[in-house]
């Protein structure tokens, strides 16, 4: 079974049920005249009508198990973002984890292609981001906004779903061709949580 490495923030979103999809940038790009890409059958797309294809990274109904920072204590699988004093532990790697000490297994639902820009509001909920108030109700101090992980003020938090993906994102592409400004083609991916 393949793994994929997720950051901790996205792990806690597929625990709490509020991520069911990511995306990855197509290592092959078009050239910029292309406009569209076409499904091709048999899990590759060809960039328009050019006769170059690319092969998608999973199939429908693959399961992919998540990796993400663990160690082993005592027998037992430990995962860095569960401690709530992790820094005084040391920590493997998501690269190391192994198919036996992941907690998660996803089951791919869905792939499609697009222009990362074109993410839908429901998309980008999809992805993670998420509405807070952040304690406007009871301190009447704050705005509300929408973020991706918990922030320590309002100022943190952006006005839709889809910016705060867009911030997301730009953290964690550090790659010029890869911003969300570039806006590449990419792999977009739904899933379901089967374990």
């Amino acid at each position: 079974m393949k793994g994929r490495i997720f950051t901790a923030q996205e792990v806690q979103a597929i625990i709490a049920g509020n991520k069911r999809m990511f995306r990855e940038v197509i290592k092959v790009q078009p050239p910029t005249y292309i406009k569209n890409v076409n499904f091709a059958g048999q899990g590759t797309w060809e960039w328009g009508n050019s006769g170059v294809y690319v092969e998608e990274p999973y199939q429908k109904g693959q399961m992919i198990f998540v990796k993400e920072s663990f160690n082993i204590f005592a027998g037992q699988v430990a995962y860095k973002q569960n401690l709530a004093n992790a820094e005084r532990y040391i920590w493997k790697p998501a690269s190391q984890m192994k198919q036996e000490h992941s907690r998660l297994t996803l089951l791919i639902k869905k792939i499609s292609v697009e222009k990362l820009s074109e993410i839908s509001k429901e998309d980008a909920i999809a992805e993670g981001m998420f509405f807070t108030d952040y304690g406007k109700n009871c301190y009447n101090q704050q705005e509300a906004g929408w973020s991706w992980k918990k922030n320590k003020s309002f100022s943190e938090c952006l006005g839709s779903a889809y910016w705060a993906f867009a911030n997301k994102w730009n953290t964690m592409h550090k790659k010029p061709e890869e911003k969300f400004e570039a806006n590449p083609f990419v792999w977009s991916i739904r899933f379901e949580v089967v374990k």
